[in-house]
């Protein structure tokens, strides 16, 4: 009887810890083109001659892909294919032709609208959780808040040929290869940060100037710093280790690579830290794209 009663204790606690485990697991929501637009519009964020990234999506048909079912044409397909209900309506049509189609209510943010069609998180996940400034800036960190990049296969789920389809609009099979670089959105170039800005908000962030960083101050507060903007210029601009050590007053790239290593490790295991890698990150993307402004 005992070991019944403990062996029930345990599983209780058990079930509880893993109760409170998945409490605190973040859902990743949609939050709808527009809140993607705050990043990915403008000409800061251009990358070559190609228009930003939202104004590209918004001259493609993915944008009208949920007005196009009011047309008769869909009306006449959706008979075709046995679908009873109005094309808008209809959780098969609008499995293609709308992004979260099959999500609950409540994995939707207030910003999220099915009417906008076929929007960036119909590709790339529900973007709640890795939206962030900080995290987008961070493709690793990115992917592991739930960024998904899509493949041409993904892409085959919804542009299949179906008969139904051709029936009505009688239209060619789609070049897939040649419909992915219509619609192409590179990374746009502002990811590589200024050095003069990344020094200034880095320092300004610590409490120090840019002379510090590049000086010859070796206190544990100048020095953190200073690894900080050696680990954001790897980061972010690819820069070689000497390149680094000749923009923080002459460091060996031994010393630069001691940087990069510590601080990686480092912000896996201190929050606090890693939060303030992200929070610079983030200022200067944000002084960058107001600047180009």
């Amino acid at each position: 009887m005992r070991r019944y009663l403990i062996l029930t204790l345990i599983i209780i606690v058990l079930a509880g810890a893993l109760w409170a485990a998945e409490g605190q697991r973040k859902h990743p929501v949609y939050v709808g083109v527009k809140v993607c637009a705050n990043c990915h519009q403008g000409k800061g964020i251009r990358h070559d001659d190609l228009p930003d990234q939202f104004s590209r999506w918004l001259a493609s048909k993915h944008a009208t892909a949920y007005a196009v079912l009011a047309k008769p044409e869909a009306k006449k397909i959706a008979k075709l294919s046995g679908i009873p209900q109005e094309p808008q309506e209809s959780p098969m049509c609008l499995g293609c032709h709308a992004t979260g189609a099959h999500s609950e209510a409540w994995e939707k943010d207030q910003t999220f609208f099915t009417e906008d069609g076929v929007q960036c998180e119909k590709c790339h996940g529900p973007g709640s959780e890795y939206i962030d400034i900080a995290i987008m800036m961070d493709s690793e960190a990115a992917m592991k808040a739930g960024l998904m990049m899509p493949t041409l296969q993904d892409c085959m789920g919804c542009h299949q040929v179906k008969g139904s389809h051709v029936a009505v609009h009688k239209l060619p099979k789609l070049d897939m290869e040649k419909a992915l670089k219509d619609i192409a959105h590179p990374t746009p170039g502002i990811a590589e940060v200024n050095q003069q800005a990344l020094l200034d908000t880095v320092a300004s962030n610590f409490n120090l100037t840019t002379e510090d960083l590049i000086g010859r101050r070796r206190d544990s507060d100048v020095a953190r710093a200073r690894q900080v903007a050696m680990y954001i210029l790897k980061k972010q601009n690819n820069c070689s280790l000497t390149e680094i050590g000749a923009i923080l007053g002459g460091r060996s790239p031994s010393t630069v690579s001691h940087a990069c290593e510590k601080i990686a490790l480092d912000a896996k295991n201190n929050p606090i830290l890693k939060r303030k890698v992200q929070h610079i990150q983030k200022k200067i993307y944000t002084r960058q794209k107001d600047k180009a402004t």
